[in-house]
């Protein structure tokens, strides 16, 4: 078995969530209950916006028309010739499959919905790997291998009944959830996906490459509202006909609490099978990364990162990016969302940022053009922050010839620490304002410091930090200085009367005919 690509391998290493065999078509009361209590952590990952990866590459291309058309039929009775439909296994004993997730992204504004902690628990595992190791009627038992990225693993065995979807062990921790990892063989569209009269029907069946093979592909999606509560999820699956092997699972959840709301989404996929062919290490495929790893870049200005892809094993084909974001609050763009692979060579495509202040981890992913089951991703952290600039004063009273100071504050927000250039941009007739230092190495202190004429002004302080600018505004009151009775009385007994109107000029003039008994 391979473990994927290097660029895989670090989406591993960040981005997981944990599986769990607990069907949410079918939650429990519990699970209901979990669904709808704010303060617990959400069983799943969140974000009702997502479509499965296989219809997005769907969506490029001209069977829209027809996949549209059949989802629209999917409410009306169905017109395709009937079948007789017989729950009976499409696998071997021995068989194997491996999955890996694609990506996975969490965002939530209410304290109260904490990430799950099935997060943090599938943020250890390499792989996740199902072989076939008994067939009974409609009874097939699995043996399920959970790898971890230190090496160790953990192994059970449940089994699954395609007849009546009834999984004997519920502690699988397995996303694939359970019943919905194997399917009975040869199902079609409309038929239901067990025995039961409850169960849902399959929406569409097309055939698409797998795996590097064309095979037919049965697909199911749906959204439902835990009642009681305001939880919405849209699982999507897709199962190869004829084995009825799950192929690909695609979910999305979202929730409000009383302080905000919570929503993310998350995509496995198989890497690896021999149900239709050998193992596929030497398949043709490719690698994903960027470069940085974290973009971090201030509220006004967008960050960047190089998204690379290099081939593998003769890998020639179009590939198609996307970015997941993980919140509506943070927009990202490619400057290029179709890019070339030939053997042996390489491309890029500039990856570009920008949004509210905070950290988040987006996820890039590249799908081969010809088939939407060569998925590999990349994650990206974006750390957005900012500062504030702040007098202490609201005002700035000061006497004529008597200079006046106020500290300017510059705090930093989200891990703000670039240097920030001061500037009185605003200088008033009759006021001279400098401030001190005009440039600081981070969030901290500068002393704003005034004299000038009496009257009433505004003072604009201006700091620039790369594309990111703030102002602060001051008010600042000069009044009169005092007249002094012995200088007034000196002045009239020589027969000159000061005026409350000279300017600084004439009155330094004055003062030195004063003090040289001369009359100017």
């Amino acid at each position: 078995m391979t473990n994927g690509s290097e660029a895989t391998k670090q989406l591993r290493e960040t981005l997981r969530i944990r599986l769990t065999i607990s069907p949410i078509l079918h939650a429990s009361p519990e699970m209901s209950m979990l669904l709808t209590t704010p303060s617990a952590s959400l069983p799943c990952s969140l974000n009702t916006t997502h479509r499965p990866p296989l219809f997005e590459s769907r969506m490029r291309r001209p069977r829209l028309l027809l996949v549209s058309a059949l989802l629209c039929l999917m409410v009306l009775p169905a017109i395709i010739p009937g079948h007789s439909v017989s729950y009976q296994p499409g696998v071997r004993v021995g068989q194997t499959i491996q999955y890996e997730p694609v990506y996975v992204t969490w965002t939530s504004t209410d304290p109260s919905i904490r990430e799950p902690d099935m997060y943090k628990d599938v943020n250890a595992t390499a792989y996740y790997l199902l072989e076939i190791t008994g067939i009974t009627g409609t009874n097939i038992t699995l043996s399920y291998t959970i790898v971890y990225d230190n090496g160790t693993s953990a192994s059970n065995g449940p089994s699954v009944d395609i007849d009546t979807g009834k999984v004997n062990d519920t502690r699988t921790p397995f996303t694939l959830y359970g019943n919905y990892a194997l399917l009975a063989g040869a199902l079609q569209m409309n038929d239901k996906i067990w025995a039961t009269v409850e169960s849902p029907s399959l929406n569409l069946t097309l055939t698409e490459p797998v795996l590097g093979v064309d095979r037919s592909v049965n697909f199911l999606n749906f959204t439902r509202v835990v009642p009681g509560s305001s939880v919405v999820y849209s699982p999507g699956f897709a199962w190869d006909q004829q084995s009825g092997a799950l192929v690909e699972i695609s979910d999305s959840i979202s929730s409000q609490g009383p302080g905000g709301n919570a929503e993310g989404s998350y995509h496995i996929a198989i890497v690896d099978t021999d149900i239709w062919s050998n193992h596929l290490t030497s398949l043709p495929d490719f690698s994903i990364a960027a470069a940085p790893t974290a973009i971090t870049t201030h509220q006004a200005s967008p960050g960047n990162a190089t998204i690379m892809l290099t081939n593998i094993n003769d890998f020639a084909d179009m590939v198609n990016l996307s970015v997941v974001s993980p919140s509506t609050s943070l927009a990202c763009t490619l400057s290029t969302r179709s890019v070339n692979l030939s053997p042996g060579g390489s491309n890029t495509s500039i990856l570009s940022c920008f949004g509210a202040i905070g950290t988040y981890t987006v996820v890039v992913i590249g799908t081969n053009i010809s088939g939407g089951y060569i998925l590999r991703s990349t994650p990206v952290t974006v750390n957005i922050s900012d500062f504030t600039i702040t007098g202490d004063q609201d005002s700035i009273t000061m006497t004529t010839g008597h200079p006046s100071t106020t500290a300017i504050t510059l705090t930093g927000q989200n891990g703000f620490s670039d240097a920030i250039r001061l500037k009185v941009n605003s200088k008033p007739q009759g006021l001279v304002c400098t401030i001190n230092p005009a440039v600081i190495p981070g969030p901290g202190n500068a002393v704003l410091s005034c004299d000038g004429e009496p009257g009433t002004y505004t003072v604009t302080i201006t700091a620039t930090s790369g594309d990111t600018t703030h102002q602060a505004i001051e008010s600042v009151q000069v009044n009169s200085a005092p007249t002094s009775p012995m200088a007034w009385n000196s002045a009239t007994s020589l027969g000159i009367v000061e005026s409350t109107r000279l300017d600084q000029w004439s009155k330094a003039r004055f003062a030195y005919a004063l003090s040289e008994n001369l009359l100017l």
